[in-house]
């Protein structure tokens, strides 16, 4: 019986040391994207064609960006979206904060036009 107990206690300490090296990784990963005030993140994700995972995609980052994992703005691209998937991509920069539309002809001028966070849609 004792060596059961033993074994359960080896599992729960083991598992203890694998969250705190969990949270070690995540402490560091979050030190490394404040670096400054001056340096400004963009996403880009290109779209094409219909994109079922759009909404998905978004979605995540900006839950990435509201636990401070991910301190950027999203920059939507489209590279050849079908109409369903531009009205939804419309959709999303209108009513996201830190989201934005373009073609990939304004993408570099979004960039280095926009390296602040204005809160416009281009």
């Amino acid at each position: 019986m004792s060596n059961i107990i033993q074994i359960i206690m080896a599992g729960v300490m083991c598992f203890a040391v694998l969250i705190l090296l969990w949270q070690a990784k995540g402490r560091l990963l979050k030190k490394a994207w404040h670096c400054g005030d001056e340096k400004k993140i963009s996403v880009v994700v290109a779209v094409n064609g219909s994109a079922p995972q759009l909404e998905s995609t978004v979605s995540t980052l900006l839950w990435m960006r509201r636990n401070g994992d991910l301190p950027a703005r999203i920059l939507l691209v489209d590279d050849g979206m079908d109409l369903d998937t531009a009205f939804a991509a419309r959709l999303l920069a209108d009513s996201r904060e830190g989201v934005y539309l373009c073609n990939p002809d304004q993408l570099e001028f979004f960039i280095l036009r926009s390296g602040n966070y204005d809160g416009h849609n281009y």
